[in-house]
């Protein structure tokens, strides 16, 4: 790890025992005060004021204790008493300048944009399960109007097996897209089921025009539920 680097006009000169020795002055000066305070005594109370203040005057030249750098002071404080040694420290208003931290603020803030865009550039889902949720609900209900939709004749049978037919290619198609994921040429094999079923329903012959407009209508569904499967944002997830 790199060494912080300070600007010089943000150090400080701390002589660590004048430091201590103003401490102890101006603790030693509030005591006497505290005392001439309580017994009322202006002989008592006046040198206390002078030996706080040349308390303060000692901590002031000792430079107090700046120490933002983290441990830059030797932590041995009868150490630093008994040498007396000068430490240039910085202080509260210092700017450390660390190459290495600088680095990383760096690449962590470019990051922090790139996610940033790419939050504000997030697409919609793809509509490829849609479309296939869609055929498929087209192919239950084809299957449901054999016994509610469909008359019992000949022609109504024969339009209900061929109907069944087409909504199982269809259901095999919409399984395929949601299970393996949007393929082009499923998708226009459903359009082509969902256009024959609108063309059964206008040009075949009907013993109901329920079952015509039945047929009319899940035919127009299963084209719409194509169209939806041939989303061009559909992203296929690569393969290991």
């Amino acid at each position: 790890m790199s060494t912080p680097r300070y600007q010089r006009s943000a150090l400080h000169v701390v002589r660590p025992r004048w430091v201590w020795v103003g401490l102890g002055l101006f603790i030693l000066g509030l005591a006497i005060v505290s005392v001439g305070l309580m017994v009322t005594s202006a002989w008592v109370v006046v040198p206390g004021v002078v030996v706080t203040g040349a308390g303060v005057v000692g901590g002031l030249y000792g430079g107090l204790y700046y120490d933002v750098s983290g441990g830059a002071v030797n932590n041995d404080v009868l150490s630093d008493v008994r040498d007396n040694p000068v430490h240039k420290e910085p202080g509260p208003e210092a700017r450390a300048h660390d190459p290495e931290a600088e680095d990383r603020a760096r690449t962590a803030d470019r990051d922090r944009r790139e996610m940033l865009a790419a939050s504000m550039h997030t697409r919609m889902p793809s509509l490829v399960p849609l479309g296939a949720a869609v055929m498929l609900a087209v192919c239950v209900w084809l299957l449901v109007a054999q016994w509610t939709t469909y008359p019992e004749t000949a022609h109504a049978q024969t339009n209900s097996v061929r109907d069944q037919g087409i909504a199982i290619v269809v259901a095999l198609g919409a399984l395929r897209l949601i299970l393996a994921g949007p393929r082009r040429w499923v998708s226009l094999v459903m359009g082509l089921c969902g256009v024959a079923l609108i063309l059964l329903g206008f040009l075949s012959t009907h013993d109901s025009n329920a079952v015509a407009v039945n047929e009319v209508l899940s035919g127009a569904a299963v084209v719409l539920g194509a169209l939806c499967t041939l989303d061009p944002r559909a992203v296929r997830l690569p393969q290991e």
